[in-house]
């Protein structure tokens, strides 16, 4: 596939943006920039049945469920990705796509690491589906450079190299703006699908980027 090529979504690249050192567990609250906000007893008990449900299909339709039930939880913040995690192993892609846009539409409210996370799982999502649909091709080129956008905003975990971590953010850098340049082949702007893998060449030329795998293997 297009984007498989670039060899971005790799085991080591994934395992490392979707850590702990940026998700945090959710009972700690780092995932909010805001102050604390209180939920019911119904919300935290169908939250943390869904958490628990290890099976994969019961436990989408219960995050599901709670999205529905509850669209005004505090603890929507850490719904959205457990909701976004778990469609995207049941490639479920518009699923991952809507749970990833919900949790983006929190804005402050959320990290910066944590809505990076959603925008490019969603980028990942959007090249599983291999679509030529303009619509989706328009909210994905958005994503994606909203997703690029942020990098400069990642803080460094502290067990990561420095030198690794700007490594990391290079590959994400050229999954991210290939992504937004195939979105805009779909969209048939020529323009912007130069200028986007411009920007890709760019990041290459920059310093060398290692290639490390594809998404035939666990990812992110």
């Amino acid at each position: 596939m297009f984007i498989g090529a670039l060899q971005m979504r790799s085991v080591a690249y994934i395992a490392f943006l979707l850590s702990a050192a940026f998700l945090v567990p959710a009972h700690t609250g780092a995932q909010t920039k805001s102050a604390p906000r209180t939920y019911t007893a119904a919300e935290f008990n169908a939250y943390q049945a869904a958490q628990a449900e290890q099976d994969p299909s019961k436990r989408a339709r219960m995050f599901d469920d709670f999205i529905s039930q509850f669209p005004k939880s505090a603890l929507l913040i850490y719904v959205y990705p457990l909701c976004y995690e778990t469609h995207f192993v049941l490639k479920n892609y518009p699923r991952v796509l809507a749970c990833a846009d919900e949790l983006v539409q929190l804005g402050e409210d959320a990290t910066s690491e944590a809505r990076y996370k959603a925008l490019y799982e969603a980028s990942v999502a959007y090249n599983e589906l291999n679509s030529d649909d303009p619509e989706l091709a328009a909210k994905a080129q958005k994503r994606a450079l909203a997703g690029a956008n942020l990098l400069s905003s990642l803080k460094r975990p502290d067990m990561l190299d420095a030198n690794e971590f700007e490594a990391d953010k290079r590959r994400a850098a050229i999954y991210l703006d290939a992504t937004a340049g195939r979105a805009a082949i779909a969209m048939k702007d020529y323009p912007a699908a130069t200028n986007a893998f411009k920007a890709v060449i760019a990041v290459i030329d920059s310093a060398p980027v290692r290639p490390i795998g594809t998404r035939s293997g666990p990812a992110l």
